[in-house]
């Protein structure tokens, strides 16, 4: 597994200076902008290489990446490998990123471009956020088109995994809400450079935008497609209760996964596990190429307690990565049972005190062996997936993707992070803190930069329903992240 050196991060402007504060933007700047960037596009369709059209990896992984999706039919019976019991696996849809063969030097031309997996989700996921977010699908539909264009995930689709003798630990990538398997790519993609097969999976619990599931008609076994559809939560006490039934199915969906991980590593061809969407693809591939010992769960936002609660429950899970966790529908009695070490990687224009608050209990759990917590300064929410990288510029900033520094640059250092973590979580807290040392601006910080006033302030009784500690700021910052 490769990290990031300190000279990675001596190109360019570390911190850029020449982006304008949001409030000076105007939204007729914006058009004129991105209609100059459309302009530039189409002057520059045939130039070799590409390589803009693709998003990029970050850090100096040493593998290329290939990309493959898999749906598993709920309700068939699988094979523990601990014990050989038969056991109900429910369904799993997820996005699977591993390592694969090295490309030549030319892999960013117009003929191998179609290669690269299309970031553009497809009508359905379109109408799904469009809804969630109060607009029409054909303005959104139109704005994708605008800004993205041709953009690229950095993975090829369904190519062959990497040929190397080596075992590749795995991940489970839990994604927020109204999140995709998708809307993570570029840190999917990368941790797979760096040696890691990762799932991103689209839970089915009504918080991505839009997912479905194939189910098979038991009288002619025809697949029938179902539309899972977002369930938009008021912020109110009766919320509690559905996140944490909702944190309840996505933790079942993210242990199930790593028991799929499993049974890829013992190979699918001795199982009875029935897969309805990428059978296609060669999965016989990953026989014993796993290393199961090294499972690490990561999730953002409602995905980070989900991720929390999933190593709460499921030891094999030997470390935990959540990136602005939203712990209000993490359950109190899992606070003691995270014995493993966790990294807690915040945005500092999202956090706030409550918040706050609970995730420095987290942190002081088994005498907080093992457990980091870092504050990237001037990022938003959405620093953590890829709509930062989506959307250029002044773009980016006007739409709140993007805080105050350079997108690509803060992408690689959330890398760094996370791979100095994951490959020796317990003797990773010397190592994290050398890497601020190697930044040339003061973007990262040891702990939260909330003043110890603001979080004295705040009383945390983990006794109490968490229901009663949503306010007004909570709520308030919930809706402007798109939470």
């Amino acid at each position: 597994m490769g990290t990031i050196t300190s000279s990675y991060f001596a190109y360019g402007s570390t911190c850029d200076e020449n982006i304008d504060n949001k409030n000076n933007l105007n939204k007729n700047e914006i058009l004129k902008e991105m209609e100059e960037g459309e302009n530039k596009n189409c002057c520059n369709k045939n130039k070799k290489p590409l390589q803009k059209n693709v998003l990029p990896l970050l850090g100096n992984g040493r593998f290329d990446v290939g990309c493959a999706d898999i749906m598993i039919l709920s309700g068939e019976e699988c094979c523990c490998s601990s014990n050989n019991d038969k056991e109900k696996c429910e369904g799993i849809f997820a996005r699977i990123y591993y390592p694969s063969e090295a490309l030549s030097p030319d892999k960013y031309t117009i003929e191998r471009l179609n290669e690269f997996m299309q970031w553009k989700p497809d009508e359905k996921v379109i109408e799904g956020l469009a809804a969630y977010k109060g607009m029409s699908s054909w303005k959104l539909n139109l704005i994708l088109d605008w800004i993205l264009g041709d953009k690229r995930i950095p993975a090829r689709w369904q190519v062959p995994l990497a040929k190397s003798e080596e075992q590749f630990p795995v991940v489970v990538f839990s994604h927020g809400i109204s999140g995709t398997r998708q809307l993570y790519s570029i840190n999917c993609s990368s941790l797979s450079s760096h040696g890691y097969v990762v799932a991103a999976l689209d839970h089915r619990d009504g918080s991505s935008c839009y997912t479905y599931e194939l189910n098979k008609d038991p009288s002619t076994g025809e697949l029938i497609q179902k539309h899972i559809d977002m369930k938009k939560l008021p912020h109110e006490e009766q919320e509690y209760e559905s996140r944490i039934a909702q944190v309840e199915q996505r933790t079942i969906e993210t242990i199930n996964m790593l028991k799929l991980f499993k049974k890829l590593n013992e190979g699918l061809r001795n199982s009875n596990v029935e897969i309805v969407c990428g059978n296609e693809f060669d999965w016989e591939q990953f026989k014993g190429r796993l290393n199961l010992d090294k499972a690490i769960s990561i999730g953002h936002s409602f995905g980070g307690a989900s991720a929390l609660t999933s190593c709460a429950i499921e030891k094999g899970f030997k470390c935990c990565v959540v990136m602005d966790a939203w712990l209000y529908p993490f359950e109190c009695k899992y606070y003691e049972e995270i014995t493993q070490p966790v990294l807690m990687l915040n945005a500092s224009k999202w956090q706030w005190p409550m918040n706050l608050k609970r995730l420095l209990h987290l942190q002081k759990q088994n005498g907080g062996e093992g457990k980091s917590m870092y504050t990237l300064t001037d990022i938003v929410h959405q620093s953590f997936s890829d709509l930062g990288l989506l959307t250029p510029g002044r773009i980016g900033k006007f739409m709140g993707f993007q805080g105050q520094h350079d997108p690509e640059y803060l992408a690689n250092i959330i890398i760094q992070l996370i791979t100095t973590f994951i490959e020796d979580p317990i003797n990773s807290k010397e190592k994290l803190k050398e890497i601020s040392k190697t930044l040339n601006c003061p973007v990262l910080i040891e702990g939260t930069d909330v003043p110890r006033e603001k979080l004295d302030e705040i009383s945390l009784d983990l006794a109490e329903n968490h229901s009663s500690e949503i306010g007004e700021n909570e709520e308030r910052i919930l809706h402007e992240s798109g939470e």
